[in-house]
């Protein structure tokens, strides 16, 4: 009864999935005992055979329910191989595991798009290059590169530099999708901080500067309760539903992803502004800071017509609107420290 209770619910998630979201990302990990003939995960199946048989009816099942042809699956084979905790075989197994994988699912379903390895961070060489290495030297389906994002801007960056030099040392001409399948804060304490809000903000900003083709969020909603100590994954809401000010800081992102015409970059020490040109002469306008506590200070931006409306909020530890004042073609406000501001304007 439970598992037909938990079908039905993912039935139900599936199909709001299929209506607000052109690609969905299945991860393939953790399988049973009666598959790897071990209670705990991260081993890989005893007869391929059998497990290529599990894969083909996994694949023909979400083809089924996914009738909506704008809808991309993307399957990712792997979650942290790179760690004891979630894979206990060795690389040469990892590989042989996403060959018969990748292969299985590409059998069932020729548009599905195959991956890995969904590592952990990516500082330098990891399971991520030899799959690189083995895909290229076995022609074997690779349509994205997989990784999991807990640190700050510059590893984002260093994680770009080492995908692309993997690529090119292997001739690869037509490059996998760049996808980061999980991110949050770098650290337990800082995931509840006030310092999240602009910590995410500079997530998303790599994003930009280092061409993540694709993102995902850990997590959507926490996953312990509000009275827990366990705050790994602090996630956009709680479980009873109650919105962190974190949430406003990626449905900012969100809407930008949407709307934008056009992005300009300004990053000056500590300071970061990010203005994205809409429709009717209006602006969107991020301006946020990450440095040492100090007394906030008033900014003024200036543009070069006259200002209609314009309006913001703020994020740290809390949501609210911003206080703004407009005197023909500036508008003057507070920045605090380590406080996430976006505001619009538009213009005559």
């Amino acid at each position: 009864e439970s598992f037909l209770i938990n079908l039905q619910n993912n039935l139900v998630k599936n199909q709001i999935l299929r209506n607000t979201h052109k690609n969905i990302i299945i991860p393939i990990h953790g399988l049973p005992q009666w598959l790897t003939g071990h209670a705990e995960e991260g081993y890989p199946p005893l007869d391929y055979v059998q497990w290529k048989d599990v894969v083909n009816n996994m694949v023909l099942y979400f083809k089924s329910v996914n009738i909506n042809p704008e809808v991309n699956l993307y399957y990712e084979i792997g979650n942290e191989p790179d760690l004891q905790e979630f894979w206990k075989s060795d690389t040469a197994d990892y590989l042989e595991f996403y060959k018969q994988t990748a292969e299985a699912i590409k059998q069932a379903d020729p548009n599905a798009k195959v991956g890995g390895a969904g590592v952990n961070q990516w500082n330098g060489k990891n399971i991520n290059t030899e799959l690189i290495n083995y895909a290229k030297i076995n022609n074997i389906p690779l349509d994205f590169i997989s990784w999991h994002n807990y640190q700050t801007i510059e590893k984002i960056g260093l994680a770009k530099t080492t995908y692309d030099n993997s690529l090119n040392s292997v001739g690869y001409t037509t490059k996998p999708e760049f996808v980061i399948t999980e991110w949050n804060g770098p650290t337990t304490a800082l995931r509840a901080s006030n310092l999240n809000p602009v910590l995410t903000a500079d997530s998303f900003l790599g994003f930009y500067l280092y061409g993540i083709d694709k993102q995902t969020f850990y997590t959507w909603e926490d996953e312990v309760n509000e009275t827990s100590p366990d705050l790994r994954y602090y996630g956009l809401i709680t479980q009873s539903g109650n919105i962190r000010p974190l949430y406003y800081v990626y449905k900012v992102f969100d809407q930008i992803s949407r709307t934008s015409q056009g992005v300009n970059i300004s990053i000056n020490g500590a300071e970061r502004k990010v203005i994205s040109k809409k429709a009717n002469d209006c602006y969107d306008i991020l301006l946020w800071s990450i440095e040492t506590e100090k007394e906030p200070v008033t900014k003024e931006l200036s543009f070069n017509k006259n200002i209609i409306s314009a309006t913001g909020i703020s994020v740290k530890d809390t949501f609210e609107t911003k206080q703004i004042s407009i005197s023909e073609n500036k508008i003057n406000f507070t920045l605090k420290s380590n406080e996430f501001n976006a505001i619009e304007i538009c213009l005559e």
